[in-house]
């Protein structure tokens, strides 16, 4: 029965270490696979803490030396990491249990599952590490083949340090970035073997901090070997700095967002023009319709920098690059139809073409920012959000809204547009309704009729609803509509009548259709409705 259990154990405690390393691959397992697989982690834990449920049992019993003071503490944070990784998952999950998206701030959960799902892969190598002295002397190792195992080891453990800072693995720890940057390009038998190497740093490390907590043999011996696997890191860092294949430094979120040196400006009459440095709330506040839940706001620090006030046009595109991709074309028009990657070597073609030195080092499409070169750049996110706000703070620089007189889109569904019956400095702008219901209160059914007016309803509608109390009555839709259906205007009806009732609602095109009359008496049976078509 004991060595079942324990063939148990060593079956679980495999699965969890190779989940654990297939899930610090996203980019190769994809998100609906990580999310499974999350759930297997999930259940493998809950599995280990019950096959292991006589550790907590003895949690009080018998003397803690050094050892088991760390071993108690490590298992207690995996634990804790485990459950708030399960958690935060769940939290923003789309795959599966997406009936949980939401039950935290999604801006909240990701950042945190990000920082947690790393501690997990520590612990995890110092809780593997902690055991790796008892399961190496039962092997019963000569001392010359233990001491050359622990030498190679030590400069794997080397390697995997530098891997661990070269993906920027810190950054996630420490909450300093709210998203995964990760090489989509990158094999991905190399992923997974990168993720092998960097866990196998701290597993060598949990194994030599056992040796010393278990004062096994020399004790200097250990630390020796710790120091050497870090000097060896660090060495490799120095040689091949500390970046993500996409070439962000580590520590991109100062980059991004605290003040660096301002770059000088070009030398010739270009066109660009000076924006003063700020402090500003970079984002959205909470209360701002349209945003984005994951979105958080904060305050950032740009320094002056300089920007074109117009797009590239598609001449000066085809005047640096020899081609034109554009979509629509035109000289004066503005440059489309292209990638990131491209408008990056676009920047470095003016550069050269201006003698200056260009800004971006390229390497298939892994992309280095030369801060100190004066060539020309794309604007960061900061500066760019700084540049449109030009000291607002509402969405738009313009005002609350704007159409599409005031911007190049598609400007049939106006940004904010069911707000606008709803927003104080509307309501007078509401027409009267000429007559009214005396009888209202005697019906119970209301069947509301109407256009679909950009995407919501008329403006008189607005003003019936608001004219009458429709608490307990049935408001039974039906609108015509050019394609956009019902648009907003279910979410206005509900909004002016809050304690109404809504039945099923008919959208009709403004061509009819030849099943017009089936639609209606389905939709009257629909909302039992006698019909008398």
């Amino acid at each position: 029965m004991k060595a079942r259990q324990g063939n148990l154990r060593r079956i679980v405690d495999i699965s969890m270490t190779v989940l654990l390393l297939l899930q610090m691959a996203y980019q190769v397992m994809g998100e609906a696979a990580h999310e499974w697989l999350g759930m297997g982690m999930t259940a493998l834990v809950i599995v280990h803490q019950i096959l292991n449920r006589r550790w907590y049992g003895a949690m009080l019993k018998g003397k803690y030396n050094a050892y088991r003071v760390a071993s108690t503490c490590v298992n207690a944070l995996l634990l804790a990491s485990f459950a708030l990784t399960a958690f935060c998952g769940m939290a923003m999950s789309n795959y599966a249990v997406p009936f949980l998206y939401g039950v935290a701030r999604v801006s909240f959960v990701r950042v945190t599952h990000l920082s947690m799902s790393h501690w997990s892969f520590v612990l995890m190598g110092l809780h593997l590490g902690l055991h790796v002295p008892v399961m190496l002397a039962k092997l019963k190792l000569k001392d010359g083949t233990r001491r050359a195992l622990s030498a190679v080891c030590a400069i794997v453990a080397g390697v995997g340090l530098w891997l661990f800072f070269k993906n920027g693995m810190p950054n996630y720890l420490f909450f300093r970035v709210p998203f995964a940057f990760l090489d989509y390009e990158k094999a991905g038998a190399l992923v997974l073997l990168e993720n092998v190497v960097m866990l196998l740093f701290w597993v060598f490390a949990g194994g030599q901090f056992a040796l010393m907590l278990r004062r096994k043999g020399n004790p200097l011996l250990p630390v020796t070997l710790i120091l050497a696997a870090v000097v060896i890191g660090l060495a490799l860092n120095m040689a091949w700095p500390n970046q993500n294949d996409f070439g962000l430094d580590s520590d991109w979120g100062d980059a991004m967002e605290a003040p660096w040196q301002e770059t000088e400006p070009a030398s010739i009459d270009d066109g660009f023009i000076r924006v003063e440095g700020s402090t500003f709330l970079m984002g959205s506040p909470e209360d701002e319709n349209w945003r984005i839940d994951d979105e958080t706001q904060h305050e950032v620090t740009v320094a002056a920098f300089y920007i074109d006030p117009y797009e590239s046009t598609q001449a000066e595109w085809e005047a640096a690059m020899g081609s034109n991709p554009s979509a629509f074309t035109g000289e004066k028009l503005p440059m489309e139809n292209i990638s990131w990657l491209d408008a990056i070597r676009f920047a470095n073609a003016r550069s050269e073409a201006a003698g200056l030195t260009p800004a971006y080092a390229i390497d298939g499409e892994s992309v280095t920012w030369d801060r100190a070169a004066g060539g020309y750049r794309l604007p960061t996110e900061a500066e760019w959000e700084h540049a449109c706000r030009v000291g607002t703070s509402t969405p738009f620089n313009l005002e609350r809204s704007l159409d599409a007189n005031d911007a190049n889109f598609y400007g049939h569904y106006p940004y904010e547009i069911e707000e606008n019956y709803f927003d104080d400095y509307v309501l007078e702008a509401r027409p009267e309704i000429a007559g009214r219901v005396d009888d209202m209160a005697d019906y119970d059914t209301i069947l509301l009729g109407y256009p679909n007016w950009w995407a919501s309803i008329p403006m008189p509608i607005a003003s019936f609803l608001g004219q009458y109390d429709f608490a307990g009555k049935r408001i039974v839709p039906f609108c015509s509509h050019g394609g956009g259906r019902f648009g907003q205007s279910l979410t206005a009806i509900a909004k002016l009548a809050p304690e109404a009732n809504m039945g099923q609602g008919l959208s009709i095109h403004y061509s009819g259709g030849a099943a017009l009359s089936e639609n209606v008496t389905a939709w009257l049976e629909a909302n039992h409705l006698k019909s008398e078509a």
